[in-house]
């Protein structure tokens, strides 16, 4: 499938969307704003959605008011300025539902609320994107290679039994209910490279078999007691993972008696360059970079460090994407004459 590659600058934005109507043929470039600062092709995003070609890709605009619920029901990419941008504005969702022939999409640099698939859609991509609900914020159905990379969640991600090839990777989790992490996984999902923060004492699974977690760092920060890293996940290989506990809590070691695996470090600092011992949630003030004195550095399984920073990904800590965020974009004479120019003023930034 098609992922959209890592570009900064205008010329290598416009390098891009011309790269993504090469893979397309019949793909177009369509705009979305309800900012009335910064005018678009459209300025509702359902609207969008259900006049767009398979293939094309939505350029969501930051924006201080939410697009709302709305549903995808074809082949798109979806493209937003980020999840925390520092300047400008963070394009937000309430529930995106995809539904339709959805495969193939790619989901990226937004907030959502919550996402949830009616149906079975393979081989999609939701990176760069922050779910701010508290308990499920990912359910899917029966689906196969769906990547998920490089997001900050505050739920859980909910996946069937029937599904194969999930790769859950280089994400945060900063929990904010006692539910698992990630629920109904199988042999075939991959939990890659994690960092988990969890204030609460459930466990850290639920309903999950066989799956394979490699290079993650588990972080306990209940002041009395610990979420049991091995409770619901059965039959499962843990490698070259790390668990700790800020308030030097004893945490069962992985893997559990039920488990598999090796190389693990348990009840061991994993030292990162910036998280304050007494901290219990994720913070764009924290460095999760791991300090040259780490147990985890360049310690996975592939050589890399365990971590977010692991498997040669660069986890940007605002959730910028690579794109330039245009935060304004002026027409100045709306009306023009023949043989006349017309002016625009575009302001952006870059991101990484």
């Amino acid at each position: 499938m098609f992922i959209p590659q890592i570009y900064t600058g205008m010329k290598k934005l416009l390098l891009f969307l011309l790269t993504l109507l090469t893979v397309h043929a019949s793909a177009t470039v369509i705009t979305v704003s309800n900012n009335p600062d910064s005018p678009a092709e459209y300025d509702d995003l359902q609207t969008a959605l259900n006049n767009i070609d398979p293939g094309d890709t939505i350029i969501l605009s930051g924006s201080p008011t939410s697009y709302g619920n709305v549903t995808a029901n074809r082949t798109l990419v979806l493209l937003g300025p980020g999840w925390n941008p520092q300047s400008g504005y963070k394009a937000q969702l309430g529930t995106l539902t995809i539904n339709g022939a959805s495969h193939n999409s790619v989901i990226r640099g937004i907030q959502i609320r919550s996402l949830t698939s009616g149906g079975s859609y393979d081989n999609v991509v939701i990176t760069d994107c922050y779910f701010d609900y508290v308990y499920t914020d990912i359910t899917l159905s029966d689906h196969n290679n769906w990547q998920i990379y490089g997001n900050r969640f505050e739920g859980d991600i909910s996946l069937n039994a029937d599904s194969d090839n999930t790769l859950i990777a280089n994400n945060v989790f900063s929990k904010n209910s006692t539910r698992g992490t990630v629920q109904y996984a199988n042999n075939s999902t991959l939990f890659l490279n994690n960092v988990i923060i969890d204030p609460y004492t459930s466990g850290l699974f639920s309903n999950c078999s066989g799956m394979f977690l490699a290079n993650n760092i588990f972080i306990m920060t209940h002041s009395t007691k610990y979420s049991n890293p091995n409770n619901g996940c059965t039959g499962c290989s843990f490698n070259n993972n790390i668990t700790y506990s800020t308030y030097s809590i004893d945490i069962p070691d992985i893997p559990g008696q039920s488990d598999f695996g090796g190389n693990n470090w348990n009840d061991a600092n994993p030292r990162f360059v910036n998280f304050p011992n007494d901290a219990t949630k994720f913070s764009s003030n924290h460095d999760y970079h791991l300090a040259g004195d780490s147990p985890g550095k360049a310690s996975g399984t592939d050589g890399t460090d365990t971590g977010i920073y692991g498997r040669g990904y660069e986890f940007n800590i605002y959730g910028h994407t690579d794109l330039p965020r245009i935060y304004l974009m002026n027409i100045e004479n709306p009306v023009v004459l023949v043989d006349s120019s017309l002016n625009i003023v575009v302001k952006s930034t870059t991101t990484k």
